[in-house]
């Protein structure tokens, strides 16, 4: 799951600013648990990929660039 939003973020399907789904729609997508989403969508945040503000939900980082 972290490949796949990374791609969509690196690909402009989610943009900066972009809302990205809920951590529960992204494991009824993937079929994992929330824990599970939370954990794969950690690597990006930590990167600066993704932003959580807290309650809105977590977003693609304004300062986002192509990140391998």
């Amino acid at each position: 799951m972290t490949t796949h939003v990374r791609d969509q973020v690196n690909r402009g399907i989610y943009g900066p600013g972009d809302h990205i789904p809920s951590l529960e729609a992204l494991a009824a997508e993937y079929s994992v648990s929330v824990a599970t989403a939370r954990r794969s969508l950690s690597p990006l945040l930590d990167e600066g990929v993704l932003i959580t503000i807290r309650p809105r939900g977590t977003f693609v980082a304004n300062s986002s660039a192509d990140v391998d």
